[in-house]
């Protein structure tokens, strides 16, 4: 057995953790990559192996795929047909194999595939290498972002869930470097990530036997509470951990946690899904974390519309200290010598 996230936000001591420590530690152990068998892809793996139910350790599938956003926005900008760009795509997984964790190369489209047929949980973390652009001293440099989406199997086909932890907060344009000082800009009627997705879910079900529901609303797509509000420190590399984790320990199972001296029970994962409630779902998931956000959320005095008002605001008015909050306690379960026993056996 290995240390849960329940030890690591118990021991958090805020006055005690600075931000660049945490990105330090993250930067220093391969956590801030995801791409081509990094040790935060084993890492993952040996939680899921480890710490999550049987049905969960043996049901669910993690991939990362590590993409460059433009060619495929390009093509989408056209109307191009964009199943022969992902036949190429690459990504990786690690599969627990005679008691050893082993890396393979696979192809995305291919990958995916192969799990829904074999009624599969999946789910995949997406670093985009050219998200957004910064001009840093002048000079234009692209910057990347981490988002996640789950694909849950129905009695006859899938459901994709998609989740960008900026939530409301998102960007319907597209910028790519023309010079140091310019760039072009593309603009959407709806956020970047999700046209990158219709893109994706439509060239999986081009392939695919067994076809994926996915569309722009609320219902697939993650657009509650702003979770990374005032993050200028680049940590957005957690955040799929965090969602991985607490989807592995409660997709299929409720929830019972203290609040305010209240036992508040929440149904499992599935059943919030099926009742369209991704967004709480991926809100109560941070509640661990912070009492004050947690006593936000779970306000009965209010309904969730106004709680989920009241919380964007807490993390936007306490942006860095939430953001320790979060990323610090994840980071320090990864970094664990039960886990680190397990990779270097």
């Amino acid at each position: 057995m290995i240390n849960n996230i329940d030890h690591y936000t118990h021991a958090y001591k805020p006055s005690k953790t600075k931000m660049w420590n945490i990105i330090n530690r993250s930067s220093s152990n391969n956590l801030m990559s995801i791409e081509s068998g990094s040790r935060a892809l084993y890492i993952l793996r040996i939680i899921q192996e480890y710490d999550f139910s049987r049905e969960m350790s043996k049901n669910m599938i993690l991939i990362d795929y590590a993409t460059t956003l433009s060619p495929i926005m390009n093509k989408l900008y056209k109307n191009e047909n964009t199943l022969e760009y992902f036949m190429d795509e690459l990504a990786g997984v690690v599969h627990f194999q005679n008691n050893e964790f082993v890396y393979n190369d696979t192809f995305i489209l291919e990958e995916i595939d192969i799990a829904i047929r074999e009624k599969k949980y999946i789910f995949v973390i997406f670093s985009f290498d050219d998200y957004d652009v910064d001009n840093i001293k002048g000079i234009n440099e692209y910057c990347g972002h981490s988002t996640c989406a789950l694909f849950t199997p129905n009695k006859k086909n899938y459901d994709c869930y998609y989740i960008n932890p900026h939530g409301r907060d998102d960007t319907k344009y597209f910028k790519q470097i023309v010079t140091n000082k310019r760039c072009k800009v593309y603009y959407y009627k709806k956020a970047l990530d999700i046209i990158f997705m219709i893109g994706f879910i439509e060239s999986i079900n081009t392939i695919s036997k067994i076809k994926i529901n996915y569309s722009d609303s609320y219902r697939y797509n993650y657009k509650g509470v702003n979770l990374q509000s005032g993050d200028c420190y680049g940590v957005c590399f957690a955040f799929p951990y965090i969602i991985y984790y607490y989807i592995g320990k409660y997709l299929t199972r409720p929830r019972y946690f203290m609040n305010e001296d209240e036992n508040i029970y929440i149904e499992s994962g599935i059943k919030l899904l099926k009742n369209g409630r991704l967004g709480f779902f991926v809100e109560m998931m941070f509640a661990d974390f912070s009492e004050k956000y947690k006593n936000k959320l779970f306000d009965k005095k209010y309904s969730y519309r106004t709680n989920r008002e009241k919380t964007e605001k807490f993390v936007i008015n306490n942006a860095g200290h939430f953001l320790k909050s979060v990323v610090s306690p994840m980071i320090s379960m990864m970094l664990q010598t039960k886990i680190k026993n397990i990779l270097s056996y």
